[in-house]
């Protein structure tokens, strides 16, 4: 699949449901939040595609291993920088990678 359609679907995904969960939790800190998830997935994307193809295994073991790492970097990132606690930090990004990932297989599913 093409890198940027992948992209754009996480992006469509993630920063709207980060947006959203910054807009009701933390109105002074949205759009910082929100540029946060942008650079941190425009970090871990590139990552994830210069990576991924290099490790061995099977896709299902390579891909779940490769989105703990997203999760864990991202969640950091919002606990580090966004100044959300730690498992709130953790729990954004678990939900904002599951999102990306199921709109990334469902784009990956047979027609």
């Amino acid at each position: 699949m093409h890198y940027l359609r992948v992209l754009f679907v996480t992006l469509g995904l993630e920063l709207p449901l980060i947006g959203t969960y910054a807009y009701l939790r933390h109105r002074g800190r949205t759009l910082w939040l929100v540029a946060l998830s942008l650079g941190a997935n425009l970090l871990t994307h590139g990552l994830f595609y210069l990576t991924f193809p290099q490790l061995p295994g099977a896709f299902a073991l390579k891909l779940t291993i490769v989105e703990l790492v997203i999760t864990l970097v991202e969640g950091l990132l919002y606990w580090s920088l966004g100044r959300l606690k730690p498992g709130e930090a953790l729990a954004l990004s678990l939900a904002a990678n599951l999102a990306s990932l199921f709109g990334g297989l469902w784009l990956l599913r047979p027609r």
